[in-house]
């Protein structure tokens, strides 16, 4: 770390130096040596999930947004785990998680309970081989309710101290391979955990799928260590998907259905070719973003229409009307627009005696239609066929 340039006389105010050197500022070791500036890095001297390092000057005690900077050795694994039950006597809640794997002392973060008291950051008390228990405050319902899950926390030791958990922003889990091997980690005390300020794994990743149709295969790196919900991939597809359920297998994991967010099989062609199909992983398949939309025509509506009235358009579509001129001519006009009743001619014809006449409308969703005829007629037929997407 260099140091500063003084020039003779040159004044220095109190508020640099507290700023440089005092209790709020930046680390000093009181030694005005070489080598003895305070620098916050260092190599991690632990295992997967548990990080140690050693600072110079040595850390005495967790200073609140100081932020420590660890070169990573090995990468993270923990997969965030389903709760399947979660209940609160007094102030313990007991989580029942399968197969923890967990002990007493280790940390554990809790997110997804609708009573939020019961998500956080928290050590584990007491274990059975499927339950734990964890102090709760604020007297929560129970049981609790939600989409549950429970990660165990990979911990941080800087010069010595005690195991602080670790977590993202807004004690957040970790995802496994957002600390990774080879990779700064940027860790910062917010008072109860580390947040890593860098995640490795970002929430959302891109790759060019190397597979073939139905069976795309993608690479991403750095590679997750696991396949945890919400992960996203941005996916450049060479080939279309000829079936309705394709698959895809990241970084070796999988193969995995590819469907839409409702569950429901792909059309063929929804992953089309030379695009970027957006993917997210739902815990069991791959849920599909941005299916590829062709619009179609529906099924022509029964409902009767009758002339001078103002409909609305439930979708979009296409008024077709068509009437027959008697004993004289005979002019239709329609009228579409946002506006009730509709002012804007969206379309028009005229006809001689005893000639058809007629027009077809196209009409926006949500706008406003109506048909009218002038002159004698008969016949009159007023019809709604919808736009659908296949």
């Amino acid at each position: 770390m260099p140091k500063t340039t003084f020039a003779a006389m040159m004044q220095i105010p109190s508020a640099w130096l507290n700023k440089v050197f005092g209790p709020t500022g930046h680390r000093h070791d009181g030694l005005d040596e070489d080598g003895h500036a305070p620098l916050d890095y260092a190599v991690d001297s632990g295992v997967a999930n548990g990080y140690e390092a050693v600072l110079t000057p040595a850390l005495t005690a967790h200073i609140a947004g100081l932020p420590l900077f660890v070169n990573i050795a090995a990468t993270n694994t923990h997969v965030p785990k389903s709760v399947t039950a979660l209940t609160r006597a007094g102030g313990t809640a007991t989580a029942t998680v399968p197969a923890h794997g967990c002990s007493i002392g280790d940390f554990i973060v809790v997110s997804g309970a609708v009573q939020t008291a019961y998500n956080g950051v928290f050590q584990i008390a007491a274990v059975t081989a499927d339950t734990y228990d964890y102090p709760v405050a604020n007297m929560p319902a129970t049981p609790a309710t939600g989409s549950i899950l429970a990660t165990k926390a990979a911990t941080f030791h800087p010069s010595g101290l005690a195991a602080t958990p670790i977590v993202k922003a807004g004690n957040a889990p970790l995802i496994p391979g957002d600390i990774a091997s080879g990779h700064i980690a940027v860790f910062q005390y917010n008072g109860e955990a580390y947040e890593l300020q860098n995640p490795a794994y970002a929430e959302s990743k891109y790759a060019e799928d190397y597979g073939v149709a139905d069976n795309y295969s993608i690479n991403v790196t750095p590679a997750p260590g696991a396949l945890t919900k919400g992960m996203k991939f941005y996916v450049y597809i060479k080939n279309a998907n000829v079936s309705a359920t394709p698959q895809i297998t990241v970084n070796g994991f999988g193969p995995y259905n590819i469907q839409k967010q409702n569950g429901a099989t792909l059309n063929p062609g929804d992953m089309l070719a030379n695009h970027i199909s957006v993917l997210v992983f739902s815990g069991a398949a791959f849920d599909l973003l941005n299916p590829y939309i062709l619009p179609e025509l529906g099924a022509w509506d029964n409902v009767s229409f009758a002339l001078n009235t103002v409909y609305q358009a439930a979708t979009g579509g296409f008024v077709d009307f068509s009437t027959l001129g008697s004993g004289g001519s005979v002019s239709c006009t329609g009228y579409t627009d946002s506006s009730n009743p509709p002012a804007t001619i969206g379309g028009a014809a005229y006809a001689d005696i005893n000639n058809n006449c007629g027009f077809t409308m196209p009409v926006r969703k949500g706008d406003y239609w109506k048909v009218t005829a002038g002159g004698p007629h008969a016949s009159d037929l007023i019809r709604w066929i919808p736009l659908t997407t296949k």
